[in-house]
């Protein structure tokens, strides 16, 4: 059958979309984007050696046939419906950065809403003693001072207590195109025996499969049922009890890898069906 180019026709918000277009070109389907979109991308085209034009009238418009539930998580496209969907490459990529020896116990990295600074003070005080203040992003003297701090090359304020623990405030997840793929960001987590997972808007949070795929165990403030099957510790657990084990991890991986990808012939096969 005759490869189609394929149109993701509408603006792209969310990184389920993201993920979703990398995913289609691995199938070996040409995917196109409105011109607008392109940069956000680029990251993700020239990390992993792959290319998205910017479409036609001619090709076949899909963001229609996508449906996208943020809240529970679900994506699907066609009759194929995952938690998420994920490309074969950034998994690969990911279990690539496994480290036999990880230099950090506790981490969490991302964007400080002011909800998440509360609950990871709350859980810093309540398992080491410590009242540490971490600042939000929403608070204007820590969000000058990092903004300088960016304009130098210099990280955003960070929190470490030796080994056990680290906190890095970012807000690189948060605008295109540094949304798309932030580097760093995975090579922390793959440096990390156990990865923090406060919630978000929604108590379920893409950290918290981002962190299986980089082989650490997430600790999480809600369980969810996109949580269900995975082995992995909340934030009301003795830290004493918290042991990295790489059966867990690698069970994780395993499950993880059925929840959030789809092998690409089935996903080529079923793209098929929907352009004829």
């Amino acid at each position: 059958m005759e490869v189609k180019n394929i149109l993701f026709e509408t603006e792209i918000k969310l990184l389920q979309e993201l993920r979703l277009i990398h995913a289609i070109a691995e199938t070996g389907h040409k995917i196109n984007v409105k011109p607008s979109e392109k940069f956000k991308l680029e990251p993700l085209e020239k990390k992993f050696n792959f290319s998205v034009g910017t479409g036609s009238e001619d090709d076949f418009p899909i963001a229609n046939l996508v449906k996208i539930d943020h809240k529970t998580p679900k994506v699907s496209i066609g009759n194929i419906t995952r938690t998420l969907i994920f490309p074969h490459s950034i998994v690969t990529y990911c279990k690539s950065l496994w480290k036999g020896e990880r230099t950090y116990r506790f981490v969490f990295t991302g964007w400080m809403s002011y909800k998440r600074k509360k609950e990871l003070e709350h859980w810093i005080s309540e398992k080491w003693g410590i009242k540490q203040s971490i600042h939000s992003h929403k608070e204007y003297l820590p969000k000058i001072k990092n903004h300088f701090r960016l304009l130098l090359g210099l990280p955003e304020i960070e929190i470490s207590y030796n080994r056990e623990l680290r906190i890095i405030p970012s807000g690189k997840g948060r605008k295109f195109p540094d949304k798309a793929w932030d580097e760093e960001y995975y090579r922390t987590l793959a440096n990390s025996k156990f990865v923090l997972c406060p919630s978000g808007n929604s108590v379920w949070t893409y950290r918290f499969f981002e962190a299986i795929l980089c082989g650490a165990i997430p600790v999480v403030e809600e369980t969810c049922e996109a949580y269900i099957g995975f082995t992995y510790f909340s934030f009301n657990d003795p830290i004493e009890e918290m042991n990295w084990d790489q059966k867990i991890v690698d069970e994780n991986f395993k499950l993880c890898l059925e929840r959030i990808t789809v092998a690409p012939e089935i996903s080529k096969r079923e793209l098929e069906k929907i352009l004829t």
